[in-house]
C-alpha cells in the first residue's frame, strides 16, 4: 500500500506548469485541503454533522469518505477497529490520491469513541507501564498512531510515543539516531569540548549532510569548529543550521562558542527575527504526515527514517452524555468564525489542592513566561473555575465535576480548554463532567480520556499548549503538540481554527483566459497573480506555495508572483482552483485562496436543477450535450445515474442528513467505441 508515501506530481496529464520549479512535497501547516472527513453512511447524525463542517470549511468533496459498516457500540475491538475503519479508510485516501496531502483525519459523529487494545497491553513488560497503560484506547489516538495499528506494534503505548510533541529545549540535542550513526552522534558530542573538537565537527557535518532537516547537527558542528578555533567553518554551519530552521535566538545568545559568531551579517538579522523565547520548552512546529519525526523532535523525510503520524480528531460526540447534533453544529458554526481574528482574553490556569490540578502545575509557570513574551495575559487561578467577569483565549481545568451555567466570564470565538479528570470522554457513564461541556460554553477544542488515565502529564496536554496556540498554529496542532502519550485522548471539535495565525497576505487574483491552440485546439490557461497587500493583521513572509485543482494537491513550487495553470480542452467543467501559501516561520502557516470557474472545452459541462419538492424529496433534472451518461453525487456517494444526455429523477434526501446538501453532476462521454474517454464536472448546487 503505497499510503502517505511520496507521490510524483498529480494529474500532470492534463496540466503544464509555466515558471514553476519542484520543490519538496512534505510542506507543514494546515487548509481545508488536508482535512479528510470521515462520515458513517449508516448514521443520520453523522452526515448531517458532516454537511455543516464540509460547506462551513469548504472541505473538497474528494476528501469526504463515506464508510459502510461501522460498528455501532461505543467500544469496539481492536480487530474490528482495524478491518472496518482504519483499514478502508486509508485505502480510500490512497486510492483517491490524497495520501501526499491528508494531514487530519476529522471523523465525524456517529462512531465509536474508544478500542480495546488489551492484546497489545499484555506485550508490555515494565512494571509501570502495565500499571498505568490500561486496554482502552480512543478512536483518535488509535488513528494517530496508524503506523503501529498497521504493524501490529505496540510501542504506541510508551510514554513518549507522540514524537511530533515538543519536549523541554535539552531534547533538541537527544541523539535521534540509532545504529552506527547513533554512536557516530555519541562519539562527536563526548569530543566536542577536547582535543578531538575538529573531528568531533567534521564527523557532524557529516551527519548534517546526510541530514539537512536535522539542524541541531549544524549547531553541535558549529559549536565544535569554535571549541577547534575554527569560526569560518563555525560560521558556515550556523548559517546553513538557521537556513534549514534553526529558531532559537536566546540559544545562540546564550553559548559560548556561538555568541561570537552572532555579531556578523547576515547572521546577526537572522537572529533577529527568530524566536525569543525562553529556553525551557522547545517551540511549536507545523505538522507533516511526510515527515518522520525523530526521538529530537526534530523530522526528516519519512523515507529517510523517523515515524510519521496522522492528526486526528472528531468533530462532535452526539450522545446522550455528550452532545446533542444541534449543539454539535453550534460548536462547529462558532469555530468557523474565529480565524485570525486575534481576540483579546486571556489564558486562565486552575489550581486546587486536588491532584488533578497539582500534576501539571511544574509546567504552568514557564508557560506563564512564554504566554508573557508573546504579550498575552495569563495567571493562574486559586479554585476549581474562575470567577471573574473575563474574555478566555485558553482555560486549563482539572477537576471531576463542574457547572458552567452559572459562570460569569466567556470563552473567545476560537478559544481552546481542557480538564484534567478520569473520565472526560468516558461516554459509557455519567459520572464526571464530560469535555462536551467546555465546547458547550464556546471552546473550539477539547479534549478527554475515554479510560482511566491516573493523573500522568504525559496523557494530558502540557500546559504549554496553551502558548503554542498562542503562537498561531491550529487548534489540532496545539493539542497534539503537548501530548506525548495520547492514545487514551478523545479530541474533539474544530481542527481547522486558528485564531493567532499569521500567514502571509497577499492580494491574490485567478483569472482563466481561453486561447486557440497552433493545432486549432482550445486551451484554457488560469493566471494566478500574487502580490503585497497592506495588512494590519500579524503576517509572515510567503516562503512556498501549494496549487490544488478540485480539491487535489498538483504541485508545491516556490512563492512566485505569477502562475499559469494550462488546461486542454479535454479537461472542461467546474475546476476550482487553489493556492495555499505557506509562511517562513517553523510554524508554517498557509493562507488559502480559491475560486472556481466553468472551463469551456471539447465536453459540454452538465446542467443540474434541483427542485425541492416536500420534505425529504427533490425533483433533478439534467442535460449534457452527447454526454453517454449523467451521474448525480452527494459527495462520493452516487445517488442517481441517467443515461443518455438528458433525464429526469427523483431523489430521497432524507436518507443524505440534514443540513446543507452538496449535489453535483458528472457527465461521461465516450468515444465510438462507447469506451469512456471523459468525465465532466458540472457546477456544484447545494440545497440549503
Amino acid at each position: 500500500m503505497r499510503f502517505l508515501r511520496p507521490q510524483a506530481s498529480l494529474l500532470v496529464f492534463f496540466i503544464v506548469y509555466w515558471g514553476i520549479l519542484n520543490v519538496p512535497q512534505a510542506s507543514a501547516g494546515i487548509v481545508p485541503e488536508n482535512v479528510i472527513v470521515v462520515v458513517n453512511s449508516g448514521s443520520t447524525e453523522s452526515r448531517t454533522l458532516a454537511n455543516y463542517y464540509c460547506e462551513l470549511r469548504d472541505i473538497p468533496t474528494g476528501n469526504v469518505i463515506f464508510l459502510e459498516d461501522v460498528p455501532k457500540r461505543l467500544t469496539i475491538e481492536l480487530g474490528d477497529f482495524k478491518s472496518k475503519i482504519l483499514m478502508p479508510l486509508l485505502e480510500t485516501i490512497d486510492k483517491r490520491g490524497l495520501a501526499g496531502q491528508a494531514k487530519v483525519i476529522a471523523y465525524s459523529a456517529g462512531f465509536p469513541t474508544s478500542v480495546t487494545v488489551k492484546e497489545h497491553t499484555a506485550r508490555l513488560t515494565d512494571t509501570a507501564a502495565k500499571k498505568y497503560q490500561s486496554g482502552t484506547a480512543s478512536l483518535t489516538g488509535l488513528t494517530f498512531f496508524y503506523r503501529f495499528i498497521l504493524a501490529d506494534e505496540a510501542g504506541y503505548l510508551g510514554w513518549e510515543s507522540n514524537l511530533y510533541a515538543r519536549g523541554t529545549f535539552q531534547r533538541t540535542f537527544r541523539n535521534p539516531f540509532s545504529g552506527e550513526e547513533a554512536e557516530q552522534y555519541d562519539s562527536a558530542i563526548e569530543g566536542l569540548e577536547s582535543d578531538t573538537a575538529k573531528a568531533s565537527a567534521e564527523s557532524l557535518k557529516a551527519l548534517f549532510e546526510t541530514h539537512p532537516t536535522l539542524t541541531a547537527l549544524a549547531i553541535k558542528s558549529a559549536e565544535a569548529y569554535s571549541a577547534a578555533d575554527d569560526p569560518q567553518a563555525a560560521a558556515e554551519m550556523l548559517r546553513k543550521a538557521i537556513a534549514g530552521g534553526w529558531d532559537y535566538a536566546r540559544y545562540l545568545k546564550e553559548t559560548k562558542l556561538l555568541s561570537a559568531l552572532i555579531e556578523d551579517e547576515p547572521i546577526a538579522s537572522a537572529v533577529k527575527a527568530m524566536n525569543a523565547a525562553p529556553l525551557s520548552m522547545q517551540s511549536p512546529v507545523g505538522f507533516s504526515s511526510l515527515r518522520g519525526w525523530m526521538a529530537s523532535g526534530e523530522a526528516v523525510p519519512v523515507k529517510d527514517g523517523g515515524i510519521s503520524f496522522l492528526l486526528s480528531c472528531m468533530l462532535g460526540t452526539v450522545h446522550a452524555h455528550g452532545s446533542t447534533i444541534d449543539r454539535a453544529v453550534e460548536v462547529l458554526q462558532r469555530s468557523a468564525t474565529a480565524d485570525r481574528t486575534y481576540p483579546d482574553g486571556e489564558y486562565l490556569f486552575t489550581l486546587t489542592g486536588d491532584v488533578r490540578t497539582k500534576t501539571r502545575l511544574p509546567g504552568i509557570a514557564n508557560t506563564l513566561v512564554y504566554l508573557s513574551n508573546q504579550g498575552e495575559m495569563a495567571k493562574i487561578v486559586h479554585g476549581a473555575l474562575p470567577k471573574d467577569s473575563v474574555n478566555v483565549c485558553g482555560l486549563m481545568l482539572g477537576v471531576a465535576t463542574f457547572d458552567l451555567l452559572t459562570r460569569r466570564w466567556k470563552f473567545v470565538p476560537g478559544a481552546i480548554a481542557d480538564n484534567l479528570t478520569s473520565h472526560g470522554a468516558n461516554y459509557h457513564t455519567a459520572s464526571q463532567t464530560k469535555l462536551n461541556a467546555l465546547l458547550h460554553a464556546g471552546a473550539a477544542m477539547s479534549s478527554g480520556s475515554v479510560a482511566e488515565p491516573y493523573s500522568l502529564q504525559f496523557k494530558f496536554p502540557h500546559p504549554m499548549m496553551y502558548g503554542y496556540y498562542a503562537d498561531g498554529v491550529t487548534a489540532i496542532e496545539a493539542f497534539y503538540l503537548s501530548i506525548t502519550s495520547p492514545y487514551q485522548t478523545l479530541i474533539v471539535g474544530d481542527p481547522l481554527c486558528q485564531p493567532f495565525a499569521r500567514p502571509p497576505i497577499d492580494q491574490v487574483e485567478m483569472a482563466m483566459k481561453s486561447t486557440v491552440g497552433s493545432k486549432a485546439e482550445l486551451i484554457n490557461v488560469v493566471g494566478i497573480r500574487r502580490s503585497a497587500k497592506e495588512t494590519e493583521s500579524p503576517t509572515a513572509q510567503a516562503h512556498h506555495a501549494e496549487l490544488f485543482v478540485n480539491g487535489k494537491l498538483v504541485q508545491a513550487a516556490p512563492a512566485l508572483a505569477n502562475y499559469n495553470l494550462r488546461f486542454p480542452d479535454k479537461l472542461s467543467g467546474e475546476l476550482q482552483i487553489t493556492l495555499a501559501v505557506v509562511g517562513k516561520d517553523p510554524t508554517e502557516p498557509m493562507m488559502r485562496y480559491a475560486k472556481t470557474f466553468r472551463a469551456p472545452g471539447r465536453y459540454d459541462a452538465p446542467v443540474l436543477k434541483v427542485e425541492v419538492t416536500e420534505a425529504g424529496k427533490a425533483d433533478v433534472s439534467v442535460l449534457c450535450k452527447e454526454a453517454q451518461s449523467v451521474e448525480i453525487f452527494c459527495f462520493d456517494q452516487s445517488l442517481v445515474m441517467i443515461q443518455g444526455d438528458s433525464g429526469t429523477s427523483s431523489i430521497d434526501l432524507s436518507k443524505l442528513g440534514d443540513g446543507p446538501l452538496r449535489l453535483q453532476a458528472i457527465a461521461s462521454f465516450a468515444d465510438v467505441d462507447g469506451e469512456v474517454v471523459a468525465k465532466v464536472r458540472g457546477e456544484r448546487t447545494v440545497i440549503e
